[in-house]
């Protein structure tokens, strides 16, 4: 197929044009240069008269493909009907002979030896719709002189991968996209990642034999092609989308992110077709690339996907009823068929597996498959396990996932041993390239990856690892630790022993997490959130060890995202027994399941009786006086579940916060409930748009007599005036605005007012409302903190605030003033304060330009003996 076959040399039809046809050729040059939108030529060229100087003119200043457009156009209004029909004829074989290329590419990749054929009967009934939709994007019509971009997007596992093959299949025999496509280009990122700088007429011939693709009738009608980008988020370097550095010549020696990115901007085949594969990251980069004619297509696995996996799965409806029972009333089951090979591998062990998490379901599976090789020696068994489980851990330390041979011989695996492997179905040949194997799912590397941490592995460097950049330690183990901790249940670690005669080192990693759990315990800020944790704890269910590993925390932070995040916190709080404090965060709330955008990561829950339990077994936490619900949508059935629990004489609650909770003026009856609990003290409403109308319902709540609650954000009026219990108000990033504030100062003189802690903060007051603090300053006897940061004080508010401090019946013992617009007009001023005040002890000054001038006069201030000034910001 090289490009100097004689089907490619123009000179030899300018051969077989008369001398008078042949003049009537290059007349009608010109023209056709301009209907190509090609540059013209000088009249100097147009006066050739040989035909071998025409050939070397028109292959000197044009590419090849534009080219034989020129010719065919120009042959067909010549009537040249013998010359089109063998340009057409040629381009025919091309195009078939590319067809069966990529023919002979997917029949490999449809092997049943090496995939469970349960997998192209699921993908066949279930993708017709996405083929449907893929065909009509791309379908010829108004608007398609543009080109067409689809994002396809998918979690890892969920079958982008077999989508791609079935449409391709599918073209091939002419099912989908006849007379649309006549080339579809597939390129992987390991092709990406491995191109070393070439030209885009290298890349187009990659899958040709000898490298010789026919270029010119490959880019002859760009709109005819589709280029394929498999796993574009696996890309490992950042695409060079300088528009100086684009090119445009398909013969131009360009580095490989140049080129994918002159490709993708259009500048390479414009008018071509993408269709890129990812998993969802890096949108606002890949938005780059879109255009009016850009589509996203979300390919996600289901529940509705699982079940029908499952019942091609289990064709006998008794066993589909008894087996998808037990999965739909276990999160960790549930959690685990994520993707169609994983469904598999829970189909081929539900029936033995006795631990339904996600480690004896790995247990169960891979002795199966080992068994499944026939009788072998303990020893030989054991040996080919601690290889495989070494290759696994390396593997993610060295940020490897396909292996090539080398990378399996460095851990002493022979060719006997990976057909076994293969067999087995733990090691399948890459997805991604040629030549390479990777293990049947990612979970299974990881688990295999604790197995090789609980024995005494072998470390090498796997040579496919060179110049590959390493992922931190921390990040590549986080989701091995899971694995490690279901390893040590001491049924699951018998279990696995016993099978393959080894010993896991469970015991050493009993005492290593015992002594680790209580460095954290002591340190509040090791750990950001506690739900990493406690799936780990219920991986391995050993109530004595894991009531060892809860007894150092005090304080928690749960964040929920999903049911399993929900059952895993329940089990784990109920051995909490000395937590005091509880931040529990969940993101929203529906009752309904909802369509989501690829870009929005957020899991959607129903309110159900898990949440519920969780509930319940706070409420058991004697200790357990702060509950943290910021974040959280709280509904109507939630509100429900919150009165119970508060009302429960057990409950030792006394700090609730529902902080950005997005409560409305219609939750105030719910609110009025939770402040009637005789426990609860301090609740925080702070940055929720409950409005003047909620407000108003709370004041008559909490002027009741029988109101004990001391702290509420936010609030104002009337309650200050009547309310004897209340002690905090937090009214921060409120709009208050001046007179807002001078009706709050007002409540605040009054005699009945208990208020101890006042914050302002960001809450659009200026200099005008300063006289009145001052009033406040000197009349309440109670406030003994305020905090006006994020505020247009300025050095004018300063000064009644300063003659006020300077008061002797100032009790104030804590002032924010940071970003409050201050120079150092003001500092002389509170120099004085330092002196004469005797109650101040903190101080926050950050965030204001006192300048070194300022700065000098606080210091005089600062070193005088009568200050008691203790913290200063």
């Amino acid at each position: 197929m090289a490009e100097a076959s004689l089907d490619f040399s123009l000179l030899w039809y300018l051969e077989k044009l008369n001398n008078e046809d042949f003049e009537r050729f290059k007349r009608h040059l010109p023209e056709a240069l301009v209907e190509f939108g090609l540059p013209p030529l000088t009249g100097l060229q147009l006066t050739a008269t040989e035909r071998e100087d025409v050939e070397k003119m028109l292959t000197t200043s044009y590419a090849p493909q534009a080219i034989w457009n020129i010719a065919f156009g120009i042959f067909e209004k010549m009537g040249c009907c013998e010359l089109c029909d063998r340009i057409s004829a040629r381009r025919d074989r091309n195009e078939e002979a590319y067809k069966e290329i990529i023919r002979r590419n997917i029949t490999l990749s449809f092997r049943e030896d090496l995939y469970p054929l349960i997998h192209n009967d699921f993908y066949n009934e279930i993708s017709s719709k996405c083929l449907q939709n893929f065909e009509a994007i791309f379908s010829p019509g108004v608007g398609m002189e543009e080109r067409s971009i689809v994002l396809m997007v998918g979690d890892e596992g969920v079958g982008k991968t077999m989508v791609i093959k079935m449409m391709l299949a599918r073209w091939l025999s002419g099912e989908m996209w006849k007379g649309t496509f006549k080339y579809i280009i597939p390129i992987s990122s390991c092709e990406i990642n491995h191109m070393d700088p070439g030209t885009f007429a290298q890349l187009l011939s990659k899958d040709w034999p000898g490298s010789q693709a026919p270029i010119a009738d490959i880019l002859a009608d760009p709109q005819k092609l589709l280029f394929i980008i498999e796993d574009f988020d696996s890309i490992e370097f950042k695409l060079d989308t300088d528009q100086g550095h684009l090119c445009t010549d398909s013969k131009e020696l360009v580095s490989g992110p140049v080129l994918l990115a002159s490709l993708m901007e259009g500048k390479m085949a414009p008018g071509c077709s993408l269709l890129i594969s990812t998993r969802p990251r890096n949108w606002a980069f890949m938005y780059k690339f879109t255009n009016a004619r850009s589509h996203i297509s979300s390919l996600s696995f289901c529940s509705k996907a699982r079940e029908k996996y499952f019942q091609l799965y289990f064709p006998n409806v008794v066993d589909y009823e008894t087996y998808v029972g037990y999965i739909e009333c276990d999160e960790t089951l549930k959690e685990v068929c994520s993707t169609p090979i994983l469904c598999w591998v829970v189909g081929e062990t539900i029936r033995e597996c006795a631990d339904f998490t996600s480690t004896g379901i790995f247990v169960t599976f891979i002795c199966k498959m080992f068994q499944s090789l026939g009788p072998i020696s303990p020893w030989q068994k054991m040996s080919t396990l601690k290889r495989l489980c070494s290759l696994a851990l390396q593997g993610l330390l060295q940020n490897v996932f396909h292996f090539s041979d080398q990378d399996l011989e460095s851990v002493g695996f022979v060719d006997g041993d990976i057909f076994d492997l293969q067999a087995a179905r733990l090691l399948v040949p890459s997805s991604r390239h040629r030549g390479r194997y990777m293990f049947l799912h990612r979970r299974l590397q990881e688990f295999c990856a604790a197995v090789a941490l609980m024995t005494v592995s072998i470390e090498v460097t796997l040579p496919s690892a060179c110049g590959v950049e390493k992922r931190s330690r921390e990040r590549v183990l986080s989701p091995v630790m899971v694995y490690v901790f279901g390893l040590l249940n001491r049924d699951v670690c018998s279990y696995f022993n016993a099978r393959f005669s080894c010993q896991l080192l469970r015991d050493l990693y009993l005492e290593y997490f015992i002594k680790e759990t209580e460095i954290l315990g002591r340190d509040s800020r090791a750990m950001e959130q506690h739900v990493p944790l406690f799936c780990c704890l219920y991986e391995c269910k050993e109530e004595d060890f894991i009531q060892q590993i809860v007894k150092p925390f005090v304080k928690a932070t749960v964040l929920i995202q999903t049911n399993k995040d929900l059952v895993v916190s329940t089990y784990s709080l109920y051995h909490c027994k000395s937590l005091k404090k509880l931040r529990l965060c969940v993101p929203i709330f529906l009752n309904k399941s909802h369509s989501v955008e690829p870009t929005n990561r957020m899991s959607y829950l129903k309110f159900n009786l898990a949440f519920v339990n969780l509930f319940k077994t706070i409420i058991q936490k004697r200790h357990l006086t702060h509950l943290n619900l910021k974040c959280t949508s709280v509904t109507q059935d939630m509100f429900a579940v919150l009165q119970e629990v508060l009302t429960q004489p057990e409950c030792s609650i006394e700090q609730l916060s529902l902080v950005r909770c997005d409560l409305k003026a219609g939750v105030c009856e719910n609110l009025a409930v939770l402040i009637r609990s005789r426990k609860l003290k301090r609740l925080n409403l702070s940055e929720n748009p409950l409005g003047d109308k909620g407000i108003k319902h709370l004041c008559n709540v909490l002027m009741d007599a029988d109101c004990v609650l001391q702290s509420l954000n936010p609030f104002i009026g009337k309650v200050l005036m009547l309310n004897r219990t209340l002690t905090h108000l937090d009214l921060s990033m409120n709009h208050l605005e001046n007179t807002g504030g001078k009706d709050l100062m007002l409540a605040l003189t009054g005699p009945n007012c208990q208020l101890q802690e006042l914050d302002l903060s960001a809450s659009s007051v200026t200099t005008y409302i300063c006289s009145e603090v001052a009033r406040v300053l000197i009349s309440n006897r109670n406030l003994k903190s305020l905090e006006l940061g994020d505020n247009q004080i300025g050095d004018a508010g300063m000064e009644p605030l300063c003659k006020a401090l300077r008061d002797p019946n100032c009790i104030l013992v804590n002032l924010g003033l940071e970003g409050c617009m201050l120079t150092s007009a003001c500092c002389e001023n509170l120099a004085s304060v330092f002196i004469r005040n005797r109650t101040l002890k903190t101080l926050n000054l950050l965030g204001n330009g006192l300048g070194e001038e300022g700065v000098m006069k606080l210091l005089v201030g600062l070193g005088h003996p009568d200050c008691v000034l203790e913290q200063i910001g």
